[in-house]
């Protein structure tokens, strides 16, 4: 399989950003942020590619900024609300099952919720510091039907003090 040099497959995604790097940077933050996706986009390292070609004169580092937050700010609350309406219906009817009762799942939703209850805010901040922790406690946050306005500000001081 042939490869590319270095040089062209720099080129190659210049001018991939110059098209579509302010879409790039949106979607890969707000898919790294998401449970699902987070495993698999490299949201960061395309945030940083955006950060780059903007000191090449390519992108605006402003905008840069601004739509890799929003991206972040957003997949947070696809998480949440995946946790809100429908991790919680699967999880009653796993509870109710024959093997939710084995594994004793609705004890362990209540403790969840209790926990998240007296720790959830220091969950939530530690969340951020720990890859992808923070979509877990997002569903968690969901699922134990914290209020949005408690949990969905928390993430938005918590960019603004380390800057973007």
């Amino acid at each position: 399989m042939p490869t590319l040099p270095f040089h062209e497959l720099i080129k190659l995604f210049g001018e991939f950003y110059d098209q579509y790097g302010y879409l790039v940077v949106f979607l890969g933050t707000l898919g790294e942020n998401t449970a699902v996706l987070g495993f698999l986009l490299p949201g960061n390292s395309l945030a940083l590619l955006g950060a780059a070609y903007a000191r090449l004169g390519t992108l605006n580092l402003g905008w840069v900024i601004l739509l890799a937050s929003l991206g972040t700010i957003l997949g947070y609350h696809v998480d949440y609300f995946i946790g809100r309406f429908v991790l919680v219906s699967v999880a009653n009817r796993w509870s109710a099952s024959r093997f939710g009762r084995h594994i004793r799942l609705a004890g362990r939703l209540r403790l969840a919720r209790a926990l998240l209850k007296k720790h959830g805010g220091k969950a939530i901040l530690i969340s951020h510091l720990v890859g992808h922790l923070r979509s877990f406690v997002a569903l968690s946050a969901g699922m134990s039907s914290r209020h949005l306005m408690e949990y969905g500000l928390l993430p938005v001081g918590v960019l603004h003090r380390s800057g973007g």
